[in-house]
Formats: C-alpha cells, structure tokens, sequence
C-alpha cells in the first residue's frame, strides 16, 4: 500500500523543525507589486556601500526575487552606471543582463539563495539577525552552474543577504565585487548588510499601513544609513504635534556611539506655512549649553546637511537640529491652491527661521544655538542676525526673537553675500548692465515688477530635481557651444564641484537633494546677480549685504576655493563685513556641494567649527 509514496521520504524526527524542512511560500501578490516597484532601490543602496576609508564595497548588486515556486532576477545595479540613472538614462545593459537570467526553481538543490532563506526564517524565529553568505563565484559548490555564468568577467566574490518582510521571505539582495575582503572588511560589510535588511522589512511593512506611493518607500530605502543598526522604533507624541514623531534609536558602527534619532518635528509659522526638524541627539553629549541647528541651501533640503550632522553629532557630542523651511519636503510644501508658492527669501529670514529658534528656545529652555548653514542656508542666520534691529522687529511679528538671547555663532558655508557666478563675458556684462539700467530706471521698475509677478503667479514653483536633470543632460551641447563663443555657462556639473564625486554619490545627490522652490526667490537671486554687488529683499527696502557690516555675533567663514556658483570672493565679504573679534575663516578645495558632501573635507569641517565653538565666550556682545 505504500508503493506510491515518495522515494527518500523521512518524517523529521528532531523537537523543533530545522532549517531544511521550514517552507517558503510563494509571495502575495500586494507584497510582489510593492517589492516590483521598489527593488531598485534595494541594488542601489547596495552599491553605495563604503568602507570606512570611503572606498566602495561592491562594483555590482542584484536581487533575486521569489516567482512562484521559484526564484529570477529581477533587478540589476552597477556602481558604474548609478550616473546615467541619475540623469533619466536607459541602461540597457541591466536589460540586457536580466534577460540573460533564468528561473531556478526554489526546491532545486543547487538553489543556494532558497537554502539561506530557510536558515534565516529559522534564525528570525530565534531572535537572530538573518545570515550574511560570503561566496568565492568560481569554486563554490553549492551554487548552480547558470548562477556562476551570470557573474561578470573577473568578478569572483560575492556576498548575499535574504530579505525578508514581515517573516516573509521575499528574496535574495547581492552585492558582487572584484577582490576578496579582509576580516576587517568582511566585519563591516555583513554590518551593512544586515542593516539594510532590517531597514527594507520595516520600511516597506510600514508601506502597507500608511499607503504611501512607491517613490516615497524607495527614497526611504536609498536614504537609509547602513553604517547604523536599529535598536528600538517608536512613535512618540508632543504638544501640538498632530502626528505622531518616529523616534529611533540606533548603533552606528563607524562612530562606535549610539544615538536618537527624531522625524519629523513639524513648526508652524505663519499662513498655513510650516517648517520640519530632525535631531540627532547622542548618547554621550560633550557637556556644552550649545546645540546645533543647520539650514540646507538653495533648492536643497536638509538630506545634503547629513554626513555634517552626524559628524557634529556622533564625533563631537552636540545635538544637532536639521531644518526644512517652506518647500523643501511634503510636510512643509505650502498649499498651491491658496499661496501659489508665493514665498521669497524674506519669509525664510523672517519667519521661517525665527520659527525654529523659538521652537529650539521653547524645547531647550537655557540652551545657546549655533547655526550652520549652507549657501543660501548660511545667509538666512547672517541676514536676520544683522538686519534684526533695524527691521527685524515689525517683519517677523509675534515670532521676533533677538538673536543675541539665542544665537552664540553661525557658521556659513559656500555662502555668498551678494551673487556673482562664474560666467563672466563680454555679452554677459552688456546684458547686467542693461538690466540693472532697467531695473534702477523709476519708469521700467514697475514693468520689472509687473513682469516678475506674472512669472511667479504663471509658474508659481519651479520641482528642481527635474530642471537641474534637464540641465545636466544638455549640460554636453552647453560646453561644446561655449568653447565656440569663448563664454562659458556655469551647468550642475559646476555646481556639484566635486572633484572626487563617485557615481553612487552623483546619484543620490540629483534624486535626493534637488527638491521645488519659488520664482520669487529665484528672482531675488537673479536680481541680486544683475546687481552685482548687493543682496535686497523684495521691495528693495534692506540690502542684506550692507547689514552685514553691523553683525556682531561671531561668525565662521567656510570658503570653497574651487567654488564657481559662489565664488570665493563673495564669501570671503562675509568674513570681512563682520565686527566681532572672533570671527574667522578656513578655506578648502572643494566646489560648491563637493564641501558638504566630501567625506574628508566634511570631517575637517567639523574639526575645525568644534574647536571654534569651545573657544566662543559665554557673553561674547562687547
């Protein structure tokens, strides 16, 4: 009667099932079209791995999903090409790649991602992080044949990480490199791993309750630091917050320190407009009344202010405030139906800003303020400090607060104090000096103004991601063009003025940083260039740039010596235009993002304000 039961059937005869028997279950199909739509992000995010010198870890990535009952590549990453993805390119070599590829079946013995899926539901279901595989391509046994001719030409190692979702397992993430790892490596890259892993289940289960749209999951994948383990999450409330703040509390293993991290803080300031705060705040602070606030630039929000914060934060102990004003993310993007992005530079000096002090103020009661800023994000604090006495008090209202009870210094980098790019010429001077005769004419400024009105009600805001693409793909034919005229037009590349800038990097800084802006703060800072030596708010009423004269809080001058969008001559009069003795300045070699971004250049950054700050007198207004 048993003839027909299967050959080599064996009933296991262990207590608890092993890691052999344990079932992988073909995925639902929700979870399948979420992970379609977001598994890109999971190759990118690999390939972006460092070491701690900042080298990269990995030349490749792919994932390998569940199909059924069995198992295909499904996406495909190179280091080399994260740029051209970055620009809106086709890759076809990915295509071509993946259509190279076979399903294997999940049950087939030579199915070596199936075997670590089973091992890590197994170590899941005992409180253990799932497992990290380390494979040599050519001499591994246990993996199929069709899998080692995948790899490419003289790449020979590989590591691999289960993803699993909600104890569901949902695939393999790979990441492939040329030669083999140290201990000291190994150590690191399996942090990482593990990581990511543990950061993709939570994120993309935290999909399914909040319904967010998939380009959201996956820049939340992509902005994930790997260099950190997630030891707690919870949601916490606060006093006129509506919702609720994710609290993290996390290990970073490159600082050896753990600490708290909070999104989002959201501040109102005046017309339905609100800011956003994240802290850092670590778990051993340097025993200093000071606390750090820190203002992205121009279109960017408070991603580029990052590896900065970290560094303040987890190296020398402070907590750190990062801030999005109005526009730079969807909890702070003002309602296009009722304002049409009608905001400028001046309610960022006067309201945005002093929004966020008085928050600080009211959350930290005694505590001093620090500002660092960015390009424009470094002007915000210097304007408001310096033009506060004079026409501070009537514009921001019921949120004036004088920056000498909270502010002990600001630290401004790359930050100019009137416009100049460099795009000097003979046609270009003609073209500022016929628009400045314009716009000083007493019966062409009101054209000027009407013109500059119907620009901001017709366009409103301006999504910079996808004009600052645009500028980079004809940034080519912009290059070729100037060399014939003998001209030159500054383009992203000449933003980015980062010299060492890797492909992982170029990419996360055009989809993550570019975010929207106003046409009228646009305008401001067209205006300010036509001028050429001055800064104005709207109605002309304050040259920020002579207020900066008075400023009297000490300030930190941070100068990009390469630097064509903010060149070193217009933040050097920032420097200059101070009256306290301790102000001082540091310059470094380094374009206009490049000195944020720059690991190295970051660190010394951090070095040097760190020991500016601790030599800042308690009273320091003489």
């Amino acid at each position: 009667m048993n003839r027909d039961m299967p050959k080599g059937l064996l009933l296991d005869q262990t207590y608890e099932p092993g890691p052999g028997h344990l079932y992988i279950p073909p995925l639902p199909r929700a979870l399948a079209d979420l992970i379609a739509q977001v598994q890109a992000a999971f190759v990118n995010k690999v390939v972006s791995f460092s070491f701690a010198d900042f080298t990269n870890c990995f030349e490749y990535s792919v994932f390998e999903m569940i199909d059924g009952a069995a198992m295909r590549v499904t996406a495909s990453s190179s280091q080399f090409h994260l740029r051209e993805i970055s620009e809106h390119k086709t890759i076809e070599t990915f295509k071509r790649f993946i259509a190279r590829t076979r399903p294997l079946a999940i049950n087939h013995e030579k199915n070596l991602s199936a075997q670590m899926m089973r091992q890590s539901l197994y170590n899941i279901a005992h409180s253990l992080p799932p497992m990290v595989e380390f494979l040599h391509i050519p001499s591994d046994e246990r993996l199929h044949a069709a899998m080692k001719r995948l790899a490419p030409k003289g790449v020979r190692y590989a590591v691999g990480i289960p993803i699993i979702i909600e104890r569901k397992p949902v695939g393999v993430l790979w990441g492939i490199h040329r030669k083999t790892f140290t201990g000291d490596e190994r150590r690191d890259v399996r942090a990482q791993m593990i990581s990511l892993s543990r950061a993709i289940d939570f994120i993309v289960s935290e999909e399914f309750i909040e319904h967010e749209d998939a380009y959201s999951t996956r820049r939340k994948i992509e902005k994930h630091d790997t260099t950190a383990n997630l030891e707690s999450l919870v949601y916490t409330q606060m006093a006129g917050q509506e919702k609720p703040i994710k609290s993290m509390v996390l290990y970073s293993n490159r600082y050896s320190e753990k600490y708290r991290q909070d999104t989002n803080y959201i501040v109102p300031t005046v017309n339905g407009c609100n800011i956003s705060i994240k802290r850092y705040l670590p778990e051993h602070t340097n025993g200093q009344d000071r606390i750090l606030l820190m203002l992205p630039g121009f279109f960017c929000n408070r991603s580029i202010m990052d590896r900065l914060a970290r560094e303040m934060s987890l190296e020398h102990g402070y907590a750190v405030f990062t801030l999005d004003i109005r526009g730079r993310s969807k909890e702070t993007l003002p309602n296009k139906i009722f304002n049409n992005y009608h905001w400028s530079v001046d309610n960022y000096v006067w309201e945005d800003f002093p929004a966020a002090l008085q928050w600080l103020k009211a959350t930290h009661p005694g505590k001093k303020v620090v500002v660092y800023g960015h390009s424009m994000g470094g002007l915000i604090p210097l304007f408001y400090s310096a033009a506060y006495d004079k026409y501070g008090k009537k514009r921001s209202g019921s949120l004036a607060i004088k920056p000498e009870s909270i502010i002990d210094g600001i630290v401004t980098i790359t930050s100019p104090v009137y416009v100049r790019i460099a795009a000097e010429s003979t046609w270009f001077n003609m073209f500022r000096s016929s628009a400045k005769f314009l716009t000083g004419n007493a019966l062409a400024e009101p054209i000027m103004r009407l013109v500059n009105f119907t620009l901001t009600s017709a366009l409103g805001g301006i999504d910079l991601n996808k004009f600052f693409t645009f500028l980079n793909n004809i940034s080519m034919s912009i290059r070729t063009f100037s060399f014939d005229v003998t001209y030159r037009l500054p383009t992203v590349k000449d933003f980015i003025g980062y010299e060492q800038i890797t492909p992982p990097e170029w990419y996360f800084m055009m989809e993550d940083v570019f975010c929207e802006e106003s046409m009228l703060v646009i305008s401001q800072f067209i205006r300010s260039l036509i001028d050429g030596d001055s800064f104005t708010s709207v109605d002309r009423e304050i040259n920020y740039t002579l207020a900066c004269n008075d400023l009297e809080i000490p300030h930190f001058t941070v100068v990009g010596t390469s630097d064509e969008i903010a060149p070193p001559e217009t933040v050097r009069q920032g420097h200059l235009a101070g009256k306290s003795p301790k102000n001082r300045i540091a310059e470094y070699k380094q374009g206009h993002l490049g000195i944020i971004t720059h690991p190295e250049t970051v660190r010394q950054i951090a070095l040097a304000t760190d020991e500016w700050i601790r030599q800042l007198p308690a009273n320091y207004i003489s």
